[in-house]
């Protein structure tokens, strides 16, 4: 048996045996597993009498712009630190063994195919919405992850190559850069072609036009990846393997190039690994950009030094604002900024679904957005538990920055949101409170999940019981403005609004609860260190 079977097969079996010894794990998996099954099954339900799904066009432009954001955003990965398949581990142990380096590549890339499809399990949880609304069964959701592990495997390797070809010669990296920019400009010429086409009306109906075009449909890599999902969906399956081969070929291509470019591809993937290693690392610790600053080289504005302002425990929230300024990211993260611009863009070609549903949509999204924070880092510093004030008043200081952050990332938002799909000034502001409250649900539920599972972030599939936790933590204040909005006799106008502050009211008592009741977090460093 040759060294790298033997090594997959000794994982595999060795990660068997651990569910034994870790219960807990286990318990996790059963969940996940469960509540996967459950959600299938609901969404699985019969949609009445006089049921129409939406075009299929609708939902192909939707892959096509998922699938978009995935691969553009891993391939940008390839001008910076590059991609990589392997992990620490390997730097160590498996580069140095006498194993020739085109099957390291290869194991590797074999090894990434199956950790791609797992990341796209995510999908299936949006079973009942692709269903009630597009009429997708559970084949063809299954033909959509597969598109989607195709796109990520390409990009994953497309950035691998990129690394390759440009590291250390700046006139290929610009070239290459612009030639990526130039790309995607193309194709978004190519789905915004009808559109302009047809006077700029109807948005929606003319760029699932565009999307659906054989200009866009036969465009390198997204396109195919789009089609064959596309082709699946509408059960053109002769159309959907030929899409499939498209993209089986494009990786084969890849693969010969990174060998024939350097058949010692060590010293690229390298700092690769490097920077995946030290940014999981710091992901538990809540420093996601500053390490991802400080290992790629990007520029980090210092400016003046010391604090200047605070006292006692307040110290903290200016801190933050400083980390927050040389960070250059005020109170928008990378990940926030996105999830702006997609609101944006989601609120101008989704306006049927009305105000409610693009909240609920995107406080959904919130959930992802609110896992980590620079508070979460202190609790692993002894300086916070050496200041002599009360742990309470200790972590209210620690949350302020967090506060400020939840209340202009709602305001933003909502207010962008709203204004696109054209909702009164009162459902608007009432969306700001609304996204608040939530939003302070959220920190005061990582807080609990910090008190009573510690760092959760370090302890792999547990990560998925945080998420059911926090999902709980929401139905109070979801049943409560329900029951507002249906209680208070007011108009219909007013009703969205009735309903989205009295979630306001429940989630701030709510989480003001929680944070009395985990007053005492930062009494002792023992209790954030399990």
């Amino acid at each position: 048996m040759s060294a790298l079977r033997y090594l997959t097969l000794t994982t595999l079996k060795n990660g068997i045996q651990e569910l034994k010894k870790r219960p807990a794990r286990l318990i996790a998996y059963l969940l996940f597993l469960g509540l996967m099954v459950f959600l299938i099954f609901v969404g699985n339900g019969n949609n009445g009498a006089g049921w129409e799904p939406r075009p299929m066009e609708e939902l192909g432009l939707i892959v096509l712009a998922f699938y978009g954001m995935i691969f553009v955003a891993d391939v940008l990965k390839g001008f910076s630190s590059g991609a990589t398949f392997f992990t620490m581990a390997d730097v160590n142990l498996l580069f140095s063994a006498p194993i020739r380096p085109k099957r390291i590549l290869f194991y590797g890339l074999i090894r990434q195919v199956g950790m791609t499809l797992w990341v796209g399990v995510f999908i299936f949880f949006e079973y009942g919405l692709l269903h009630n609304t597009y009429g997708v069964d559970l084949g063809q959701l299954f033909l959509l992850v597969l598109g989607y592990g195709f796109t990520y495997f390409c990009a994953e390797i497309t950035a691998m190559a990129i690394y390759i070809f440009v590291n250390g010669n700046p006139v290929r990296k610009r070239w290459m850069r612009i030639g990526l920019y130039a790309f995607v400009a193309l194709l978004v010429l190519a789905v915004a072609y009808p559109f302009v086409q047809n006077g700029f009306i109807n948005p929606l109906e003319s760029l699932s036009e565009g999307a659906a075009s054989p200009l866009a449909s036969f465009f390198p890599v997204l396109g195919w990846a789009k089609s064959f999902a596309y082709m699946a969906l509408t059960r053109n399956m002769g159309m959907a393997f030929l899409f499939l081969a498209l993209m089986v070929l494009f990786i084969a291509a890849m693969v010969l190039l990174i060998t024939k470019m350097q058949s010692d591809y060590y010293e690229d993937v390298l700092q690769a690994t490097e920077v995946t290693y030290a940014q999981k690392e710091a992901a538990k610790e809540g420093k996601v950009q500053e390490a991802s600053l400080s290992l790629t080289g990007g520029k980090v504005n210092r400016g003046h030094t010391g604090l200047r302002k605070g006292w006692g425990a307040g110290v903290f929230y200016y801190k933050h604002m400083l980390e927050n300024r040389r960070a250059g990211i005020f109170f928008f993260d990378k990940m926030s900024l996105l999830f702006l611009v997609i609101g944006g863009i989601m609120a101008f070609f989704m306006r049927d679904f009305g105000l409610i549903g693009m909240f609920s949509m995107f406080t959904y999204f919130q959930l992802f957005t609110s896992a980590t924070g620079r508070w979460l880092r202190e609790l692993d510093i002894h300086y916070v538990y050496l200041i002599p004030e009360r742990p309470f008043s200790k972590l209210i200081h620690l949350c302020m920055e967090n506060i400020c952050k939840v209340a202009v990332d709602a305001t933003v938002t909502m207010l962008l949101i709203g204004l696109i799909i054209g909702a009164s000034p009162v459902e608007i502001v009432a969306a700001i409170l609304a996204r608040f409250g939530f939003g302070m649900v959220f920190m005061a539920g990582n807080i609990l999940s910090q008190r009573v599972l510690g760092k959760i972030a370090s302890k792999g599939l547990l990560m998925f019981l945080y998420f059911i936790v926090m999902i709980l933590l929401c139905l109070p204040g979801i049943l409560g403005g329900v029951l507002l909005g249906i209680l208070v006799p007011v108009s219909a106008e007013l009703q969205i609004g009735i309903g989205l502050l009295g979630t306001l009211i429940f989630n701030l008592l709510l989480s003001t609860l929680l944070l009395f009741l985990c007053r005492n977090v930062l009494d002792n460093i023992e209790l954030n260190k399990k």
